[in-house]
């Protein structure tokens, strides 16, 4: 009787023969940056502020307005 070796009885069970030479780990990172010039930010960020703490957006638009008057 012939002795069989793991590497053929992973096939026989449809699952293939994998050394740890063929594993590859990969990974993905994504950064996304929103800037903006002036005291007073866009309308959607102004919008997420205000989704987070309520009267945000009015303190941010206060402190523009104070901004300028100091100017």
């Amino acid at each position: 009787m012939r002795r069989r070796s793991k590497r053929n009885r992973s096939r026989e069970n449809n699952q293939p023969a994998v050394s740890q030479a063929d594993v590859v780990l990969q990974g993905r990172q994504s950064v996304e940056s929103i800037s903006w010039t002036g005291p007073i930010p866009p309308p959607d960020a102004l919008k997420q502020y205000e989704e987070i703490l309520p009267g945000t957006a009015d303190r941010i638009l206060n402190m523009a307005e104070s901004q300028m008057k100091h100017r």
